[in-house]
């Protein structure tokens, strides 16, 4: 308090908002000044990032990948076959959205007639050239599902088609209406394989390309984490790919995949590139189910690689949340689709996914919870599983703190990704029919944890059993994606295709790799 004296006046003033703020040495830890100096799991995934993906990628191209990520990503929208079809297709039409196939289907018919022209893209214009009021969906349930059935003749349960897409041959396998699991059936004599016993391969009547590759100058084969142990603390992450065996060599062949054919009665709709208008959240429809399912775009892919059709018997083996199940059950043609994850907590919205965009199709969808790398059949009765494996999830981990696998305490279980995801990978390759295939997936830039687990689960196929099993090249029949999607071609990707984030086309990442097996 100071006092004034004036003539005849005594004045006060109270001075104390001039103190000076007293530094508290006991700050919590949700000070401010703490959790700023804190770094949190999505900081740590960062700086992992920062290290690897500059390396293997370039600093110029992790540069734009890193941006994209950090950024909102894209959506497309699913449109669902058991609600009102054509009043949704409208309505997203009508908003300027484009029919995934459709523009799939327009770009193929641009590359037959100019392939010299298989980089450029689409023009904005011709977007809208397409077809954009006819409707395939005009059917009712009932009627598509009919329509689709027709493509292929019925036959015995015992005895069901399924596809080599190598070369159109029909190959005879052991089937059932359910899973092995629940019924015994003898095994057919297994057909000629297009790979002798000597490791070569005949010849198709289409003559289609194959190379074989060795695994001696293979990158990605590394010591497993376990064998690490202790040196996790101060070997960069970015390092353990150095850490590869070379001493021993075996064939992996890879043949040119026939032309991808987009089930006709599913409708996928997204924005052009450069365009970032979102899609407003699904609503109810008419039958009380949700009009239209939203995902990242970049989830087609492992869908379309699958060449799903009618009556196949598919094995959704790591399925939870749901997405991808979701696009293959929209396509009206499975016959059986078991949905499967480890994570109960995962399975529940799963299970709200089913509920919430389907009717009438507990006769076709089963729901288990397994550890993916233990999953038995008595019989080979699967001809298409999908191993979307659990991976770092890159988009994920720097945009949340919550459930984040660059947490701490997860450091021995991120080390390890590689080789619980190979073992996922060597069990479904076990399990699917011969002529059945086989993709693996997952959401991460890591090749390890992409081309690298690949080559790990051949490499174990080849060393613990006979079966053989060619992967399929799609870097040619993807271009009719180009348009939409930022496929990467630039990279020296063994095996499999990769999805890169990208700005303006903000989708993935998402790898994507076939295995058929032929033996």
């Amino acid at each position: 308090m100071m006092t004034h004296k004036l003539p005849g006046v005594l004045l006060k003033t109270d001075l104390s908002f001039l103190k000076c703020p007293i530094r508290c040495k006991g700050q919590g830890p949700n000070h401010w000044a703490v959790l700023r100096r804190t770094k949190f799991p999505k900081d740590h995934a960062m700086e992992h990032f920062d290290d690897f993906y500059a390396n293997v990628y370039g600093a110029r191209k992790w540069k734009s990948m890193r941006l994209a990520l950090l950024c909102p990503k894209k959506y497309c929208a699913v449109v669902n076959n058991y609600s009102d079809a054509d009043k949704i297709m409208n309505k997203l039409e009508n908003k300027g959205a484009v029919n995934v196939r459709r523009m799939f289907e327009l770009r193929a018919e641009k590359l037959a007639e100019e392939p010299s022209n298989y980089l450029e893209p689409l023009k904005k214009d011709e977007v809208y050239k397409l077809d954009l009021d006819a409707k395939m969906n005009t059917l009712r349930i009932s009627s598509l599902e009919k329509e689709a059935q027709k493509k292929i003749p019925n036959v015995p349960l015992d005895k069901t088609l399924t596809y080599m897409q190598s070369a159109d041959v029909e190959v005879e396998s052991p089937a059932a209406e359910k899973p092995a699991a629940l019924m015994n059936t003898e095994d057919d004599e297994e057909p000629p394989s297009p790979i002798d016993d000597g490791g070569n391969l005949e010849p198709t009547e289409e003559e289609i390309k194959s190379r074989l590759v060795r695994s001696a100058d293979a990158l990605y084969d590394f010591v497993p984490a376990t064998k690490l142990q202790g040196l996790e603390d101060y070997v960069p992450e970015s390092k353990h790919y150095g850490y590869y065996e070379t001493e021993s060599e075996f064939p992996i062949y890879i043949t040119e995949d026939a032309p991808i054919v987009f089930p006709s009665n599913l409708n996928i709709y997204t924005y052009e590139t450069g365009n970032i208008e979102d899609f407003s959240s699904p609503k109810r429809g008419s039958t009380d189910l949700f009009d239209y399912f939203l995902l990242d775009g970049a989830s087609l892919f492992p869908i379309l690689a699958l060449n799903l059709q009618p009556n196949d018997r598919i094995l959704d083996l790591c399925a939870a949340p749901g997405g991808k199940s979701l696009i293959m059950l929209q396509t009206l043609f499975p016959r059986f689709l078991t949905c499967n994850d480890f994570s109960e907590t995962r399975l529940k919205r799963l299970r709200y996914i089913l509920k919430d965009y389907f009717t009438d199709i507990d006769d076709k969808v089963s729901v288990t919870n397994i550890n993916g790398s233990q999953y038995q059949e008595e019989t080979n009765f699967y001809n298409k599983i999908l191993v979307d494996v659990p991976c770092t999830t890159d988009r994920l981990s720097v945009n949340d703190n919550d459930d984040n696998i660059f947490a701490p305490n997860r450091i021995q279980e991120r080390l390890q990704l590689p080789e619980a995801q190979a073992a996922l990978l060597v069990n479904a390759l076990k399990l699917v029919t011969v002529g059945g295939t086989v993709v693996y997936s997952t959401c991460t830039l890591s090749p390890i944890q992409n081309d690298g687990v690949v080559h790990m689960a051949l490499k174990k196929i080849w060393e613990e059993t006979e079966l053989q099993f060619v992967i399929k090249d799609m870097s040619k029949v993807l271009e009719v994606a180009r348009p939409l999607f930022p496929l990467e071609t630039k990279l020296d990707l063994k095996y499999g295709h990769l999805v890169c984030p990208y700005l303006p086309a903000n989708f993935g990442p998402m790898y994507f790799c076939k295995l058929v097996r032929v033996k």
